[in-house]
């Protein structure tokens, strides 16, 4: 779980989602929005699941660097695909064709910001990290 997440989805998604069901998606995501990736780049996937609650995490990119988009929603009835998780990922799919779409500058805040979604509110929010500097960092520190 990233440690800059919010307590309250900390708090609320506290199992990680089926393996074999975030490798679906990675593949379903990188098939998508292959022709938009730059050489090297590919999307990773990782979810965090509770009860009526969803917490998504798309990274685009490589080892180096890459776009971070982080979505979370709640009360949201229903289970697996029926439930949050299928609702925070039909989200993410149209805010990461709207992203593509944009030539990259269509992105969300740093701080998560509420959007609503076919009636259901979704936290979204948008980072660029630099993996390699962080770990330099995070050596030098240590």
């Amino acid at each position: 779980m990233p440690e800059s997440l919010p307590e309250y989805i900390k708090r609320s998604c506290t199992l990680p989602a089926d393996p074999e069901l975030l490798s679906d998606l990675h593949d379903l995501l990188n098939d998508a929005f292959q022709g938009s990736l730059k050489k090297g780049e590919q999307m990773n996937v990782s979810a965090l699941l509770g009860k009526s609650e969803a917490f998504l995490s798309v990274t685009i990119g490589n080892e180096v660097a890459g776009h971070v988009f982080e979505f979370f929603t709640k009360d949201v009835p229903g289970e697996g695909l029926e439930g949050a998780l299928g609702f925070v990922i039909d989200f993410a799919q149209g805010a990461l064709e709207e992203f593509f779409a944009s030539k990259r500058e269509s992105r969300f805040p740093l701080d998560f910001c509420i959007r609503v979604f076919e009636g259901q509110q979704i936290y979204a929010r948008y980072t660029y990290r630099n993996f390699a500097a962080e770990k330099l960092a995070n050596d030098f520190l240590s």
